[in-house]
């Protein structure tokens, strides 16, 4: 039994789907997790003047000041970024047929 198992992760079919339900997942997660930032940071800073700094944490303890303007840009541009990619590997499957139930948003 275990044997046939391990034969049927091998398979190229079984492989192909857990490929495109794994990219897919994560193209949708990244793309959910920057719209959140992007709500949060508008939300947090949505009284304050665009160009007032605010600290942003670096690596470590380091922290440094940053216009909130720049971070808004910021978290704007890569929710477009990882939603672009998103509608392009969407956009591929449509074209090549690539099943539903492979597709996990």
């Amino acid at each position: 039994m275990a044997l046939g198992r391990a034969m049927m992760t091998d398979c190229p079919v079984v492989m192909m789907t857990n490929w495109w339900k794994e990219h897919f997942h994560e193209f949708a997660s990244r793309r959910a997790e920057w719209k959140k930032i992007g709500d949060n940071i508008y939300g947090l800073y949505h009284f304050q003047d665009a160009s007032q700094p605010v600290e942003v944490p670096q690596s470590g303890k380091k922290t440094s000041l940053i216009a909130v303007c720049e971070l808004r840009k910021y978290v704007d541009l890569q929710h477009e970024d990882a939603d672009k990619l998103f509608r392009r590997l969407d956009g591929y499957v449509m074209d090549n047929n690539v099943p539903m139930e492979w597709r996990e948003y």
